[in-house]
């Protein structure tokens, strides 16, 4: 097994210690095979600071000091026969006596008769080389940090300026690491960010940089490249290369990522404000769905920073409990009896007031902030039911939660609710899962069977928004769906007689799958009179209560007088 051609030999160049893999110890002139730049900077300075051509198939010889190389060669040769790994110190000393070099080093033969010496230099000189290279690079990838990224991107500035040498800044966000921190934990993430590392790396030439920012976000300098069609082209051998099935633990994942380019950034301009803009531009990428490239466009900078704004607060947000949770009564339309709530998030802003998600969902499912309001929502939602059990008799009442589609395609949703569900002693049958049509591709999709998971649990499955999208008819035969909410924008408040006839015909689509059906966001009595003509039977909206804040001592209802007898 050589190191040679494959992506460890990107991975040894960002560790910290000397690696040299060596080849031939059977005959009379071992040559390296592999070696990285700590171990090139160690044996230079054992040699006195004398220059050598490091390449593959160098002999040995050639690159160790003269004087002990003898008994570092008998080592080498003894653990290529043996197959035993050896630790041991090496001094390399000058003429005068006096130490150079101090390795203390490890010799492993692989399967194929290499063998891979890994030293660590431990004179003071070389304690204080690692120390300065490891201030500019990341622990975890041993890639350039974002200190280093930034003298670059200065140098790149430079350069523009004095030689009009064109560059690229390329922000890249793994799609999707928190879920996979979630669902196969952080060993796993761990390893999917190192990889991730090493293909970028393995993309650009000499000249590039590529550099980890911190948590699932790399930016690459990219020269010569200044035209869209070359973005285009990149992102696509980007995608095939993070792309390829990677296995660790037992556990198969693939990486993918969107990314935000600025072509021919501004060579006066602050570095920190060209990481910015692309930053933005990666971030429209992931507001339109991920997985794509969005080169930069001035025009476009006020919005673009203003949702980035927002992403930020909301990471702030869920730290400082800003966000609360507004109930919204669901009535039944025959009785006028009190059926259950939706819970609605909305985001008391310390500067803006009371927030609905409008205003930031967008930019919360840019993010995987998405999956952090998903959760404390149930959990809150949850928690409110417990204090009203011990209140009200909830046997017919359902609370109504939505789910982020995010949430579905993490395998510990189920894992989560049912722990949720389990901390505050509340059954699952008091709670409804709301989803769209967007969360469940198809009834053989992993999302499909966590949904049916947790309506093992006991929970109730609504689909939210129907009629608003292209729904699909089968998804409707094969999953277990209890109650079908009509979007708002299927029945106006001024029903026309076509209107009606389409939710009638929702209504037998319902009964023939045996789900209840609430019409929302009724904002009129005639459109009561319609849903009542249609045998619809729960409404929500705007005539019959608004969202309100949740109290412990009386459950939210609907607006006295605002539903007309039948």
């Amino acid at each position: 097994m050589s190191l040679a051609g494959a992506p460890l030999v990107e991975f040894v160049e960002g560790v910290l210690d000397g690696v040299v893999q060596i080849g031939g110890l059977e005959s009379s002139t071992p040559v390296v095979l592999v070696s990285n730049s700590m171990a090139r900077q160690a044996l230079r300075t054992a040699r006195g600071g004398e220059e050598v051509m490091w390449h593959e198939g160098v002999p040995l010889s050639s690159v160790l000091p003269e004087r002990g190389d003898r008994d570092l060669l008998d080592e080498l040769r003894l653990t290529h026969l043996t197959g035993l790994s050896r630790r041991a110190v090496q001094v390399w000393r000058d003429p005068d006596g006096v130490a150079r070099s101090t390795l203390d080093y490890v010799m492993t033969r692989l399967s194929d008769g290499s063998v891979v010496w890994s030293f660590r230099d431990e004179s003071e000189a070389a304690r204080s080389a690692v120390s300065a290279t490891a201030a500019v690079h990341d622990v975890l990838t041993g890639l350039p940090n974002r200190q280093l990224l930034r003298q670059r991107l200065l140098e790149a500035q430079r350069r523009l300026l004095l030689t009009g040498r064109q560059f690229a800044v390329v922000f890249v966000d793994l799609d999707g690491l928190r879920t996979v921190n979630n669902s196969f934990g952080h060993v796993v993430g761990d390893e999917l960010l190192r990889v991730a590392g090493l293909r970028l790396a393995s993309m650009v030439r000499d000249a590039d940089t590529v550099a980890r920012l911190g948590g699932d976000e790399f930016v690459m300098l990219i020269e010569g490249m200044a035209r869209p069609d070359e973005v285009a082209a990149f992102y696509h051998r980007m995608r095939d290369s993070l792309g390829a099935p990677l296995t660790v633990a037992g556990v198969s994942v693939r990486i993918a990522a969107s990314i935000g380019v600025v072509l021919d950034p501004d060579p006066h301009a602050d570095p920190d404000d060209v990481l910015h803009n692309a930053d933005a531009a990666m971030y429209e990428a992931k507001e339109a769905g991920g997985g794509r490239a969005v080169v930069y466009d001035e025009t476009q900078r006020p919005s673009l920073m203003g949702r980035l704004v927002t992403a930020g607060e909301l990471v702030q947000a869920s730290t400082r409990n800003e966000f609360v949770l507004h109930y919204q009564p669901v009535v039944d339309l025959l009785t006028g009896q009190q059926a259950g709530c939706e819970a609605l998030l909305r985001w008391q802003h310390p500067s803006r007031g009371l927030l609905s998600p409008a205003a930031f969902l967008e930019a919360a499912e840019a993010s995987d902030e998405i999956m952090v309001m998903s959760e404390w929502a149930f959990n809150e939602a949850v928690r409110q039911v417990a204090v009203w059990e011990r209140e009200f008799d909830l046997t017919y009442y359902r609370i109504g939660v939505n789910f982020a589609p995010r949430q579905f395609a993490s395998t510990n949703v189920v894992a989560m609710v049912e722990a949720t569900l389990e901390r505050h002693g509340v059954e699952g049958s008091r709670m409804v899962v709301e989803i769209t049509e967007s969360d469940v591709l198809d009834s053989r999709s992993a999302s499909a069977r966590q949904i049916v998971a947790l309506r093992d649990l006991g929970l109730r499955v609504a689909v939210d928004d129907f009629g608003a999208g292209h729904n699909s008819m089968s998804w409707l035969r094969d999953l277990p769906v209890d109650i079908i909410k009509v979007d708002r924008t299927l029945v106006s408040p001024d029903p026309t007689q076509r209107e009606e006839d389409i939710l009638a015909a929702i209504v037998g689509i319902a009964r023939a799958i045996g789900a209840d059906v609430v019409m929302e966001g009724i904002e009129q009595v005639r459109q009561i009179e319609v849903a009542r003509r249609c045998a619809v039977r729960f409404g929500q909206g705007y005539l019959l209560g608004r969202g309100m804040a949740a109290t412990d001592d009386a459950l939210p209802v609907s607006l006295p007088g605002a539903l007309p007898p039948p």
